[in-house]
């Protein structure tokens, strides 16, 4: 019984560890989210800025 106790309180700990992994990764995930969004953002602006020097070439 001893070992058992030793072992949960083992196995806790492993837990706690990687419940403060998960924590680190799912705010990288959201970093990442946040830097593709403004990517994102960045490509519509430049994209629609060329159709529209597109559009002015054309009228010429």
């Amino acid at each position: 019984d001893e070992e058992d106790k030793f072992d949960v309180k083992g196995i806790q700990e492993k837990l706690k560890h990687v419940e403060k992994e998960n924590q680190k990764l799912s705010l990288h995930i959201k970093e990442y989210g946040n830097h593709f969004h403004e990517l994102e953002e960045q490509y519509v602006f430049e994209s629609s800025k060329q159709s529209e020097s597109i559009k002015l070439l054309e009228e010429k």
